[in-house]
């Protein structure tokens, strides 16, 4: 793996972008992650926990994880969030906040949600780590490094039963050339879009289905289709499945412990060829609820 990497590095000339997203399969319970609107969507105080674990064992394996809080402010129309988060995969580590804010207008039996979000990401790629054939090459044992400025927005459209958002959570891409320098352009063609839609549908007091899709696109590649289907019994337990286009298989697990806490675990089972090398992919989420759900009527299933 490190003898590959070296050699694509030397056939790009050593540069670093700057710019990669990481990919969740809980989406659809902290959608913060995407879509800016989101913040204070739940109209309660939350603080999110993901950890994510991708191609276990497979060496210099993506590893994610975040700690986020998003608020309604006082029942108005404002919310605001916050997110801490790191990205670890090969030689490049990220680390970085980002502040959300959402603007709430109430609409015809409706809501219209607009957010907008902004931070700073701390960027790095150790090139020693390459494991080169040179090791006089000064351009495959230099760490790159950088702060990088990071902007995004989305809007998020919900009715009682079923919501529809889109967003692009990045508006630059960045090259990191060498230590302390960079360039910072507008994401242009090659930036990420994410369009996501779901429903909620109640069969009965005791079980309630969620159908929801993501779906992905960047120029130059195929748009990738996350379809997912998770059925609510008795509001205390949910299990799910997943389909990523080209990827991977997914279940997905949810347990309300008590009217604050959930947790909620999702297992890949990866089908592309990546999937020779490893198959496992675990993710964990954990979430608290700051306010009583009871007392700010806290939307379900969201």
């Amino acid at each position: 793996m490190k003898k590959l990497v070296t050699i694509l590095l030397i056939f790009t000339g050593a540069q670093v972008y700057g710019q990669q997203l990481p990919m969740h399969s809980q989406y659809m319970f902290n959608m913060m992650n995407i879509n800016p609107a989101y913040a204070g969507v739940r109209n309660t105080g939350s603080v999110t926990v993901l950890y994510r674990n991708q191609w276990n064992k497979f060496p210099g394996a993506p590893v994610t994880g975040s700690v986020s809080y998003d608020e309604r402010l006082n029942n108005q129309n404002h919310g605001l969030g916050v997110q801490a988060y790191f990205d670890r995969i090969g030689i490049e580590n990220r680390t970085g906040v980002q502040g959300n804010y959402s603007f709430k207008a109430d609409l015809n039996n409706s809501t219209l949600h607009v957010g907008i979000s902004a931070g700073a990401l701390s960027y790095s790629a150790d090139f020693g780590r390459t494991n080169p054939f040179d090791l006089g090459d000064p351009s495959l044992t230099s760490i790159r490094r950088g702060i990088l400025p990071t902007v995004g927005a989305g809007i998020l459209y919900e009715r009682e039963k079923w919501y529809v958002g889109f967003s692009l959570p990045s508006f630059f891409k960045t090259r990191i050339w060498n230590i302390g320098e960079s360039t910072i352009e507008k994401a242009g063609k090659e930036a990420h879009y994410y369009l996501t839609t779901g429903y909620i549908h109640k069969i009965d007091d005791d079980i309630v289905l969620k159908p929801s899709v993501l779906v992905k696109l960047v120029s130059g590649t195929k748009a990738q289709y996350d379809l997912n289907m998770n059925v609510w019994i008795g509001e205390k337990f949910a299990i799910g499945a997943s389909y990523r286009t080209g990827d991977a298989i997914l279940g997905l697990a949810e347990l309300q412990l008590n009217s604050r806490l959930r947790f909620g675990y999702a297992y890949d089972h990866v089908i592309s060829e990546i999937g020779n090398y490893s198959r496992n992919n675990h993710e964990f989420m954990f979430r608290f609820d700051i306010e009583n759900p009871d007392k700010t009527k806290a939307r379900k299933y969201f």
